[in-house]
């Protein structure tokens, strides 16, 4: 059963015809939210939503929901959002309950499947108005754009065509950081212009590394952002690779010291006092690889970096993607 992509999803939607159960998932998280919420507002005001992230689901709990009698004939909603596969029986069962009782099943997958999940696919079952959609990072600032006009559509916030493909590009193709930027430019109560852009956003390369390096380790497609950092010419592909082995090195310092101590201490960890909420992201970032993990990486990434340096060095880019993609095929 084909992956069903952006487009025909938005044709699906459009023609008004059922939709039960929905697994959203791919590179791009921006999107995977976007629809999400799309369809959780769509079910109304009135919806009687359950939303169980990560380790809040039990498949007791959230099959005994979708197979209830809402109290007030409202739609029933359960969006389910982790970073771990349902079982493929528990998937099936909650998609069969969903289609009997005309409730709304989103299955928010924080990751990537392919043609390997096939069989997974399968219980999807369009006959069940079930399905699956796989999203994609932008290519261009250009197409990144458009999916950013969709979503001011939807706030009434009005920019730019210009000013959305200027937002885009500062922000190095990150959907995410760039829909953060338009809700707080939206606060000035005018139409958002290039100016605007210019003048209010901030297009720190550092993000943009961060979110390269991250999308990387979680096996995601990154070739789109690669490129984009290289063009802007603030990175070679050597800074690349030791920016990276920088951001790995701070990562293994994190896991070795909550090992150790059974907390995280940035200041003791990275010399300077950081903002909670970036400690616990960095804590859970750091965990999800093991030590095994970390040796290969920072072997891979230093028999590259003597690669680029060397005398005879020949395609510098194609060194570097076949570093980062020798790193993805190891996790």
């Amino acid at each position: 059963m084909a992956i069903m992509d952006k487009r025909e999803f938005d044709n699906h939607i459009k023609s008004g015809k059922p939709i039960n159960s929905v697994l959203l998932f791919g590179a791009c998280d921006y999107l995977a939210d976007y629809y999400a919420d799309l369809l959780l507002q769509g079910a109304g005001d009135g919806a009687d939503i359950m939303k169980a992230y990560f380790d809040e689901y039990s498949f007791e709990t959230a099959k005994n929901f979708l197979s209830q009698n809402s109290l007030f004939g409202d739609k029933l909603c359960l969006i389910i959002k982790t970073d771990k596969k349902i079982p493929k029986q528990e998937a099936k069962e909650l998609i069969l309950a969903s289609n009997k009782n005309d409730a709304i099943f989103i299955y928010r997958y924080l990751g990537d499947m392919s043609g390997r999940d096939e069989e997974y696919f399968k219980s999807f079952d369009q006959k069940l108005h079930a399905f699956h959609i796989r999203f994609f990072n932008p290519s261009s600032s250009r197409e990144g754009a458009v999916y950013l006009e969709e979503s001011a559509a939807r706030q009434n916030i009005q920019i730019d065509k210009d000013a959305l493909i200027e937002l885009v590009e500062l922000k190095s193709l990150d959907l995410q950081e760039a829909a953060k930027e338009l809700e707080k430019l939206s606060m000035l109560g005018t139409k958002i212009t290039v100016q605007d852009i210019k003048k209010y956003v901030d297009g720190s390369s550092d993000e943009a590394t961060e979110k390269l390096f991250d999308d990387i380790l979680a096996k995601k497609e990154f070739f789109g952002q690669l490129s984009h950092i290289l063009e802007k010419g603030e990175l070679d592909e050597t800074r690349v690779i030791l920016y990276f082995e920088g951001y790995i090195y701070e990562m293994l310092l994190f896991l070795l010291y909550s090992k150790a101590y059974g907390e995280v201490d940035s200041i003791k960890i990275t010399g300077r006092k950081l903002p909670d909420f970036v400690v616990r992201q960095k804590a859970s970032k750091a965990v999800k690889l093991n030590i095994k993990h970390y040796a290969k990486i920072l072997d891979i990434l230093s028999k590259a970096d003597l690669k680029l340096k060397s005398s005879n060095v020949g395609d510098k880019n194609a060194i570097l993607i076949n570093a980062l993609m020798k790193i993805q095929s190891n996790l």
